[in-house]
């Protein structure tokens, strides 16, 4: 007889690309900092990977103290409102340097309510997510990737960045092309 629970499908969730040692010192918003800025998650087991995550939280907020993203108050840690955006900015500075020397065009920084246009190359793994390369005319620009982009290779596209991980993108020339 089979149990009922052989019967459902298991569902993982990939919480981050990167193990959690490699987050502790990563210059990009990760999984560890979600979990230490949103107070009301999922608790931790004391042991196993539970604990890992735990003392991994611990070295991850140390760095980031470090980082002067926040700061110690007593046995109260304060971190900046804008930690994620920061974190983000420094990630895409050093993969748009990156991409810059691979394919031989300045990257240049997109900013909130920015207006993005250009050819949707590919898209890239930081360990703060995915990102789509957007060749414009004389440089390239890193934003936020979807994965309705992925058909979009080689496309125009633009779209406004939101700020964040958020970006409204139309796909094709002009005002007239299908929205994602």
């Amino acid at each position: 007889e089979r149990r009922l629970a052989e019967l459902r499908p298991v569902t993982i969730d990939t919480l981050s690309p990167i193990p959690v040692e490699r987050q502790i010192g990563a210059n990009a918003p990760t999984w560890l900092d979600r979990r230490i800025i949103h107070e009301k998650t999922q608790p931790l087991a004391s042991h196993g990977f539970g604990q890992d995550v735990y003392q991994a939280m611990v070295r991850r907020q140390q760095w980031l103290i470090d980082q002067k993203l926040m700061e110690r108050d007593g046995h109260e840690v304060i971190y900046r409102t804008d930690i994620l955006d920061q974190l983000r900015r420094r990630e895409l500075r050093h993969l748009g340097q990156k991409l810059s020397a691979e394919i031989g065009l300045p990257y240049a920084e997109t900013l909130k309510g920015e207006r993005v246009e250009g050819i949707f190359r590919r898209s890239i793994e930081g360990a703060g997510g995915r990102y789509a390369v957007v060749e414009k005319s004389l440089e390239v620009t890193l934003v936020p990737w979807r994965r309705d982009l992925e058909r979009q290779i080689g496309r125009p596209v633009s779209g406004i960045d939101r700020g964040g991980d958020t970006i409204d993108w139309t796909i094709g020339r002009g005002r007239g092309g299908p929205a994602l």
